[in-house]
């Protein structure tokens, strides 16, 4: 597929740039991953996209790096990087000869950080195996979550992402890692998304309460649905969690975190009984929001309902990724 991208972009007479390279993206796109290496992706499976590592740089020493400027370079001369740049949001076709580096690269202020990628469920779509193979440490230490914080509130970070090839739940120090990093950054926005099936304790509960918004990817109203795209998963163990935290943080009259039910449209799961059976579920359970992502993976699963402007096209409002419902209080 770069291939194709490449050839039709010289078809043109462009070029690239990516914005994640300069530093103006806003798609989390810059990861730091569970070995504390740092990639300009956030679906970096076969490591092309490493740009660096936390270990011996700053961000800001990766961003204007060797490998970083090499990317930049192969960008503007017509050539993508990385195995999944045709797929990134963040790649932008441009005029030939148009300067991608004009001054020191900026450090984006949405970060994406993998504290593991280690999971308690199989999705259909997932590449676990490479993952792990690629992966030269499968959990970031506490000590490198310090590291991480301080490195955020130089860089005056405004927003990250916790969560990326892993389940974050799965760590048994998830509440420390979130205080370590609310401690250096009291202010910063933490968005996490989780399966939610190991939200069971105390212990998880708190630290779920130190996030600003967590999406709950749940595929389905119920066991059977779910478990045809997410296997050994556990429908009432994630809805149940969803309905803790709310609970926990309305004692405490908080407003965060927003919990909001991910749902992945395919093709066994778009029809107008599992549609509004979920939004009932969500409705009953006082969740804030429920949105409905489209995609493209596994190929056999795409729902033409929804690329067919179905029913699942008219509820709510639309949003980038499909379309979104939020729960008026």
């Amino acid at each position: 597929m770069n291939l194709f991208v490449e050839a039709s972009a010289k078809m043109q007479n462009k070029r690239f740039m990516c914005k994640t390279l300069n530093g103006n993206s806003e798609n989390y796109n810059l990861t730091i991953n569970s070995d504390m290496k740092v990639s300009c992706n956030c679906v970096d499976r076969d490591r092309s996209g490493v740009i660096g590592s936390l270990k011996i740089q700053n961000i800001n020493e990766i961003l204007n790096g060797n490998i970083a400027n090499n990317f930049r370079k192969k960008l503007s001369n017509g050539t993508l990087p990385t195995s999944y740049c045709f797929r990134c949001q963040d790649l932008k076709s441009v005029r030939k000869n148009t300067n991608s580096k004009k001054k020191e690269i900026i450090i984006p202020k949405s970060i994406r950080i993998e504290n593991t990628a280690n999971c308690n469920i199989d999705c259909i779509a997932c590449s676990r195996k490479e993952v792990y193979e690629k992966r030269t440490r499968k959990k970031i230490s506490l000590d490198e979550i310090e590291i991480i914080a301080k490195e955020l509130k130089k860089n005056k970070t405004e927003s990250i992402c916790y969560f990326n090839l892993g389940e974050p739940f799965i760590s048994i120090n998830i509440r420390q890692e979130l205080e370590i990093i609310r401690k250096y950054n009291p202010n910063m926005k933490i968005i996490g998304s989780t399966n939610g099936t190991l939200i069971d304790n105390d212990e998880k509960i708190k630290a779920a309460l130190l996030f600003d918004h967590i999406y709950f990817s749940i595929p389905g109203p119920n066991q059977k649905i779910i478990s045809i795209y997410q296997k050994r998963t556990d429908f009432n163990k994630a809805y149940d969690a969803m309905k803790q935290i709310i609970i926990e943080r309305n004692k405490k009259n908080k407003k965060h975190p927003i919990i909001e039910w991910k749902y992945i449209l395919f093709n066994w799961n778009d029809n107008k009984k599992n549609i509004n059976e979920t939004i009932k579920l969500a409705k009953d359970a006082h969740i804030d929001a429920i949105s409905f992502w489209k995609t493209l993976s596994p190929i056999y699963g795409i729902s033409f309902r929804y690329y067919l402007n179905g029913f699942v096209r008219k509820i709510g409002h639309k949003f980038e990724h499909g379309r979104r419902i939020v729960f008026k209080k």
